[in-house]
């Protein structure tokens, strides 16, 4: 039996950002790898809950390193879900000492390949083999309509067109990259387009001579406004280009997705032969959980001032500042902005400006820069700190 098997019926989500080019990039999917006996609407709820894109469900297929993999979006079942593959495998990975696994998707067997880099777990999908369906003009003037575009702000080179490799994709090119940013649609009229289509969401890119592709991919079908990275439209995307001759058997480009959403993307597609899927790869990174910060807050007895950090990140940090009572506040001026929230004992916030009451349960703020101390401690005095940089940030940039 495996470990997957010998885990809780109970739906366990771990959330994992794929694509993402930095901290707070990429699309988040939600994996739950102990799927067995959910039924569709219970995987529905959890899609609905976790609120990603979509959210992968795995249970064991019929071979070994094989895995059947249904991908929900809090509206719809999707027949394939890329990014939401990519993490699921590297998820998989993680668990289990595996680099070669099948995903058995809807659409089909997916193979998937695990790299491993210096940096972390890659992975490497090979789609469906694509298909190409044409458009009818009016269903074209219809999709402008909800974009709100107008047939000049097509790039002429590339007509529009459906493909699926694995999940159908509307395909439209944008003649200049600043017509992209200003992506601004009609949610409901864009979804009905698509639902006439059968599509799952419409792959506006813009194309860059460099070999690089920029693309943005509306998602109303599936009740999200926009995704950050589209695994499966990439796919859609590199069978399409291979399709019109623009990109050949051995090509490799990026995709570069959700730089306008301020979740920058970054998706490898490789061309394979005629006949035969495209490659789309790229990095998922776990998400941290949610966690108590334990003893934050609380005194420290030391016989001095005192500050312990409980959490570092880029955007913040998070400490307990200790004066014991009596003793003084020594503290220079910080080049972050901070927030104090007093949690025992009392004291007086002094600053050139003016003095502030510091009580227990005072919320206190203080901008970068500004000379500050706590005076009259005359009982033990706690404080949680927020740094908005992390604390000596840019005393150090």
């Amino acid at each position: 039996m495996s470990d997957m098997e010998e885990e809780s019926t109970v739906a366990r989500v771990e959330l994992y950002e794929a694509f993402a080019v930095d901290a707070g990039g990429g699309n988040p999917a939600g994996v739950v790898l102990n799927a067995q006996g959910m039924s569709e609407h219970e995987m529905l709820t959890v899609a609905r809950d976790v609120g990603a894109s979509e959210t992968a469900f795995v249970t064991d297929g019929d071979a070994p390193h094989t895995y059947r993999l249904r991908c929900f979006s809090p509206e719809v079942e999707v027949p394939f879900c890329g990014h939401a593959t990519i993490a699921t495998a590297i998820a998989i990975a993680e668990h289990r000492d595996e680099d070669d696994i099948v995903m058995l998707t809807r659409a089909g067997r997916v193979p998937v390949q695990i790299e491993r880099r210096p940096d972390g777990l890659h992975a490497a999908f090979t789609s469906v083999p694509p298909t190409i369906t044409t458009v009818p003009d009016d269903i074209v003037a219809a999709a402008l309509t909800a974009l709100r575009w107008e047939p000049d702000d097509l790039d002429s080179r590339f007509p529009v067109a459906v493909c699926d490799a694995g999940s159908r994709h509307l395909i439209l090119a944008v003649g200049t990259r600043e017509r992209l940013a200003r992506l601004d649609y009609d949610f409901d009229a864009l979804r009905t387009v698509l639902a006439e289509l059968d599509a799952m969401t419409a792959q506006l890119f813009w194309f860059d001579s460099g070999r690089g592709l920029h693309s943005r991919n509306p998602f109303p079908v599936g009740g999200i406004v926009e995704d950050p990275a589209t695994g499966s439209a990439a796919a859609a995307l590199g069978g399409y280009l291979r399709h019109l001759g623009v990109a050949k058997p051995g090509d490799r480009f990026v995709v570069h997705q959700g730089v306008d959403m301020g979740r920058p993307s970054k998706i490898g597609v490789r061309i394979g032969e005629r006949g035969q899927g495209i490659t789309v790869s790229g990095g998922a990174v776990r998400t941290e959980p949610a966690r108590r910060l334990d003893d934050a807050g609380q005194f420290q007895p030391t016989s001095t001032a005192h500050y312990v950090e409980h959490l570092r990140r880029p955007d913040l940090s998070v400490g307990t500042y200790s004066i014991p009572n009596g003793r003084v506040d020594g503290q220079q001026p910080h080049t972050e902005d901070e927030i104090y929230i007093v949690t025992a004992g009392a004291a007086t916030l002094w600053t050139p400006t003016g003095t502030v009451p510091a009580p227990t349960g005072a919320v206190l703020f203080v901008p970068a820069g500004l000379p500050h101390r706590f005076v009259d401690v005359d009982e033990d005095f706690a404080t949680l700190v927020v740094f908005g940089p992390a604390e000596g940030t840019r005393a150090r940039a």
